[in-house]
């Protein structure tokens, strides 16, 4: 089997030793029964998002945030909902000066950069034909026992020709209105499918195939930060086609979360 795990990363020197290590060891584990590559999507330019893309920005996330953080709400409220909310940030993107209006974009720059990293990771596992992805944000701590599990969950779900996705690391509290089915042993499944963060996530071939062939043809959906960019995939373009699976307890965990590192978004607003 073709596995590639891939790394996003800013070369932040006090979390990139650390996690080369940990995956360097997942990759000598997994290399005694498959065919590992390691593969680093680092590139960042430091601009500015547009206004014209920051709102189109806008209008995509409240949309689809309305879809996974609200269950009573039929599709004229939602739209209704998404106008409204998008008003406001723009109305309060005009009160602030100058100088933080050029940060927040620079921020909202920083997150299309990210989602290009992970998406740049997507087409590489395809190019290299790979059955599955697995994707790690420097943030990502590995437990003691990851290895074992991830080895475990790839050998399980690899072959399976369904579309499915893992969060491995989760991050935020469980959204409460999400159904839940018990998949396997550590894994359960969410409906509709729903990512957590993207802090560590696994993919098969068959979801990675699509997921491209969807931000091919719709490349504006790449403003999205990533873990918002894949619900929109998920609940709005794939919807049954994919299994949302999410470890409980989590494989990994999100370092940024649990106060291991500090988020560079936190940093900025510092």
């Amino acid at each position: 089997m073709r596995i590639m795990l891939g790394l996003v990363h800013n070369f932040d020197e006090k979390r990139l030793p650390k996690v080369r290590e940990s995956i360097l060891s997942l990759k000598t584990c997994l290399d005694l029964n498959h065919f590992v590559t390691v593969m680093e999507s680092t590139k960042q330019k430091s601009k500015s998002l547009g206004l014209l893309r920051l709102v189109l920005k806008y209008l995509m996330y409240f949309n689809i945030e309305q879809r996974v953080l609200t269950s009573d709400k039929n599709a004229w409220q939602r739209l209704k909902s998404t106008i409204k909310l998008t008003k406001k940030e723009v109305r309060r993107y005009f009160n602030l000066s100058k100088r933080e209006r050029l940060k927040l974009r620079q921020k909202h720059y920083i997150h299309y950069q990210i989602t290009k990293k992970h998406v740049n990771l997507w087409k590489q596992a395809k190019k290299h034909q790979c059955d599955a992805l697995l994707v790690f944000e420097d943030d990502v701590v590995f437990n003691a026992d990851s290895n074992q599990k991830l080895e475990l969950f790839i050998e399980l779900l690899s072959g399976d020709k369904k579309r499915i996705f893992v969060d491995l690391a989760g991050g935020f509290s469980e959204l409460k209105h999400m159904q839940e089915e018990y998949y396997q042993d550590g894994i359960i499944r969410v409906i509709p499918p729903t990512s957590n963060t993207a802090c560590a996530y696994f993919y098969n071939v068959n979801a990675v195939n699509d997921l491209i062939k969807i931000v091919t043809r719709k490349p504006y959906l790449k403003l999205l930060s990533i873990d918002w960019l894949m619900n929109e995939l998920f609940i709005r373009h794939l919807k049954s086609e994919i299994i949302s699976l999410h470890t409980r307890p989590t494989v990994l965990t999100h370092g940024s979360m649990n106060k291991a590192y500090q988020s560079w978004m936190s940093k900025d607003e510092g």
